[in-house]
């Protein structure tokens, strides 16, 4: 049983395309930071005024959706939740409807969601229209429609999946055999149940090291958390299938079988443990960047930044419309000779912003 789901697992991925030189140099580089930050100010029109009031044209369920027996498209919930979360940070949402000045009504004309078939670039794209009218008068302050289209890349196999597939299936093999050899086929079965987690951590970390080599300290210990999350369950997930593949095979295990199965298991869970999480893309406007190697993530990547996308541009109409000031983006250390701590930490002047200021400073921001 576990040689045939190894085997088709391993053919799974030889099919799938290895990840160009130049996406891996793509995904060794440090994000970027943000060149410009829409922020509303006290005082401003907008600034904490902004109600979300109607959604309309987004699938309410993810299934039966207009026939489909499952939908790739964002539901209502998931574009009010991006919505409340991206008007909060830019200092625009209100409490709540009834304290609202504005309210904003948000109208898909077009929704199209990725696909869900394996090994592919995911793309998601939208027509949007926001409309902005008084809580009171009803008066139409803004009304626009933008486009929006977004593609997560398929990263491909990288060498380090391929290396750490190699080092841990070596060292479960050599486990295998070891615990099969004591005569003992619980220590084996114990063997099989504990080598997937450490196996796809150590993958995630080894991995991580080579993707950030030249990062700064902060960046890659960010980029190593999320990994480390990913592999963890991985991991789990193949040692449970080899456990089970244990106990199904009839009478006592061999050496050789002992140490083929969870060999298996260590290289698979190194395989998909190094798995590249892919990266933001360069700006908003970007048409593209490379996703993640799990389809879900890679899903969920694309449905995001294509959200993000239109919500970006209409942040910049509203900056076109004299309704909110779009400010330069810098360091908050160029804010703040004396340092980032405490709570008198600026995080904001008339015409910048401070990106990487701490988040408790946030409710403490000071305009001049």
């Amino acid at each position: 049983m576990f040689k045939k789901l190894a085997a088709a697992a391993l053919a799974a991925t030889a099919v799938s395309a290895c990840a160009t030189q130049e996406d891996v140099r793509t995904m060794r580089r440090p994000p970027l930071p943000p060149g410009f930050v829409a922020l509303a100010s006290q005082g401003e029109k907008l600034h904490k005024g902004i109600a979300i009031y109607e959604i309309n044209g987004a699938p309410e369920f993810k299934l039966f959706d207009e026939g489909d027996v499952y939908t790739t498209r964002p539901t209502r919930r998931q574009v009010r939740n991006y919505l409340n979360s991206w008007l909060l940070e830019a200092d625009l949402l209100s409490e709540d409807v009834a304290h609202a000045r504005y309210l904003l009504t948000v109208t898909f004309e077009e929704l199209s969601g990725p696909d869900v078939v394996w090994f592919t670039d995911k793309r998601a794209s939208a027509k949007v229209r926001y409309r902005i009218e008084h809580a009171r008068t009803r008066e139409v302050i803004f009304d626009r429609t933008f486009d929006s289209a977004f593609r997560a890349r398929f990263p491909g196999v990288t060498e380090e999946m391929v290396r750490s597939a190699i080092s841990q299936g070596l060292t479960g093999s050599a486990v295998g055999a070891l615990a099969n050899d004591m005569s003992n086929e619980q220590i084996a079965k114990i063997a099989a149940a504990t080598i997937g987690l450490p196996a796809a951590l150590d993958s995630a970390y080894f991995a991580s090291q080579h993707d950030t080599l030249l990062w700064d300290e902060k960046d890659a210990r960010r980029h190593l958390e999320g990994r480390l999350q990913d592999a963890g369950p991985r991991g789990i997930f193949w040692s449970s299938l080899g456990v089970r593949a244990m106990e199904s095979s009839p009478g006592a295990l061999s050496d050789f079988e002992a140490g083929y199965s969870i060999g298996a298991v260590g290289a698979l869970s190194g395989f998909f443990g190094a798995a590249p999480q892919g990266r933001p893309p360069e700006s908003s406007e970007s048409p593209d960047t490379i996703g993640a190697f799990d389809g879900t993530r890679r899903r969920d990547e694309a449905t995001r930044r294509m959200m993000l996308q239109h919500f970006n541009r209409f942040l910049i109409g509203l900056g076109e419309a004299d309704l909110l000031r779009i400010r330069r983006a810098v360091p908050c250390s160029e804010l703040n000779w004396d340092g980032n701590r405490g709570p008198a930490v600026l995080v904001s002047t008339r015409d910048v912003v401070g990106y990487d200021c701490p988040p408790s400073a946030r409710s403490r921001r000071k305009s001049e």
